[in-house]
């Protein structure tokens, strides 16, 4: 299956909220890593305490640009 990187795919339902990420999720995000490390264990990028956030966080959005913009590099 290949997704449409330029759609904004939203599936939501009384409990969850599915979407792209966003860089205005940053902030709200940030907080999960700092308080709730542990949720990261299984991730293989990491993304506990702030550096490794940053990074993750960063990656993650450059990933999506690169797939809307048509490089995949």
């Amino acid at each position: 299956m290949n997704l449409d990187f330029t759609e904004n795919y939203i599936l939501e339902n009384d409990c969850l909220l599915l979407r792209p990420l966003q860089i205005s999720d940053k902030e709200l995000l940030i907080q999960f890593a700092i308080n709730e490390p542990e949720i990261w264990r299984y991730n293989i990028n990491g993304g506990n305490g702030i550096e490794n956030f940053n990074n993750y966080f960063d990656f993650c959005n450059e990933a999506i640009k690169r797939k809307k913009d048509g490089n995949k590099r």
